[in-house]
């Protein structure tokens, strides 16, 4: 249970952490959360931050394509440029995927702590102690 707990508390600090963290826009002095590119950065960046951002991203693949023998202002550069943004979505998908079954799978190992083996009379009403089992909480002398 204690392992458990503590990997939701990492998970939701880390959450709030990227979340809550405001950075300043580049290009108007608005505060947007999250990372560029995060849903919560689309959801609260003016348009014209997006915009930047946007740009900014189809730059960096030109330069990608570019370097990879394509002509700038081509459809093959173009295609070249969805191309590469499809790729990256898709690497996206899958990092969050394994993140996912990577939390499903420490979640899946903990278990929680065992109960009594045998009903307590107190659960099925009467409140009465247990008998000891033969044998059990029994001292007997040592004969040293």
């Amino acid at each position: 249970m204690h392992r458990f707990s503590l990997t939701i508390g990492v998970l939701l600090v880390s959450t709030l952490v990227g979340l809550v963290g405001c950075s300043r826009s580049n290009v108007d002095g608005t505060k947007y959360l999250g990372q560029k590119g995060s849903a919560a950065f689309y959801d609260t960046a003016s348009q014209a931050t997006i915009a930047a951002y946007e740009a900014e991203v189809q730059q960096l693949y030109q330069d990608k394509c570019f370097y990879e023998g394509f002509a700038i202002g081509t459809s093959a550069m173009a295609a070249c440029i969805r191309v590469k943004i499809a790729e990256r979505a898709e690497e996206k998908r899958r990092n969050t995927n394994k993140m996912i079954q990577a939390i499903q799978r420490q979640t899946a190992t903990v278990s929680p702590p065992a109960g009594p083996s045998e009903p307590d009379d107190c659960y099925v009403g009467s409140c009465s102690p247990r008998q000891p089992k033969p044998g059990f909480g029994v001292i007997k002398s040592s004969p040293y």
